[in-house]
């Protein structure tokens, strides 16, 4: 189990929580406190949280409360999944659109779009 996210990792959650949504607020909390676990495969990363219960439940009953695409200049999307479970970050899925190989040195990402569940969506 690795205590701290690296520099790539935290660039990610940078991008993925710099869209408004309610409750983002509580979810980003939950990361201050967490113990990570990370998984590599082929074309997937998993980057798996385990929280302390006694901190405060996000109370929406989204299982994906925001999804960030980052556009590639010569292949498929990345692909960002916020995975919340019983109030509680779960984990952060990370993979390509096409299932091609994902190489974390060449993500960009500077041309993003976010997908926010309604339920979370700060926009009325």
């Amino acid at each position: 189990m690795r205590m701290k996210l690296n520099n790539t990792e935290m660039l990610w959650l940078g991008k993925l929580f710099s869209v408004d949504f309610k409750g983002k607020e509580i979810l980003q909390n939950q990361l201050l406190k967490a113990e990570i676990t990370v998984y590599e495969e082929f074309s997937f990363i998993s980057l798996k949280f385990n929280i302390d219960v006694s901190i405060k439940r996000f109370p929406f009953n989204d299982i994906v409360p925001v999804e960030m695409r980052a556009f590639q200049e010569n292949s498929a999307p990345i692909i960002f999944l916020l995975c919340v479970i019983d109030g509680f970050i779960d984990e952060i899925e990370v993979f390509t659109a096409d299932s091609s190989e994902i190489n974390t040195d060449l993500i960009n990402l500077e041309n993003i779009e976010y997908i926010i569940d309604e339920k979370v969506c700060s926009v009325t």
